[in-house]
């Protein structure tokens, strides 16, 4: 039974990861779906994890995100990608905004992404600083936080539409 699935586990992985002449590539081919290089790619077959290493760079449709380390985790039962968790210079980009933070954690079942730690997202000249931002893109419900030594801080521009922390995809 664990050799079944290890066997499933790691054709599920040869299919959506192809080596690449820049270092590794996750490549499904639709918005839809992500696309992720890197300069090495580790596969933890027992833990469902696979952790991308160096340069990352992961794309879904019009959302780039850049990273040191980027983990992929699969699904106990359905073997399908439910979780990516960024570390080490996070950055993103969607549209006319971009973000920064320590930790970016996107949940593809919820469609949530959860940025921690220094958060700052930038759009034109608004700008919003927090320690937690949760983005949650199915309800379209947003919830910033700060913490003891920060507090939420947002810049807006008061003479036309503001969208900062409008997240559609």
């Amino acid at each position: 039974m664990q050799r079944c699935l290890l066997a499933t586990f790691l054709f599920s992985i040869v299919l959506v990861v192809s080596a690449n002449a820049g270092g590794f590539k996750a490549n499904t081919g639709t918005a839809d779906n992500i696309e992720v290089t890197s300069d090495r790619l580790d596969v933890f077959s027992d833990k469902k994890e696979s952790v991308f290493r160096g340069n990352v760079e992961a794309t879904k449709g019009d959302i780039r995100l850049n990273c040191g380390v980027l983990h992929l985790f699969l699904d106990e039962k359905t073997h399908k990608v439910d979780k990516l968790v960024a570390e080490e210079d996070v950055k993103i980009f969607w549209q006319d905004r971009q973000a920064s933070c320590s930790k970016a954690t996107y949940l593809l079942a919820e469609d949530k992404i959860i940025m921690t730690g220094n958060v700052i997202i930038k759009r034109g000249k608004e700008m919003l600083s927090a320690d937690k931002v949760v983005f949650d893109m199915k309800s379209k419900h947003q919830v910033v936080e700060g913490n003891e030594k920060s507090r939420v801080k947002i810049k807006v521009e008061t003479d036309k539409e503001t969208g900062i922390l409008k997240w559609e995809h």
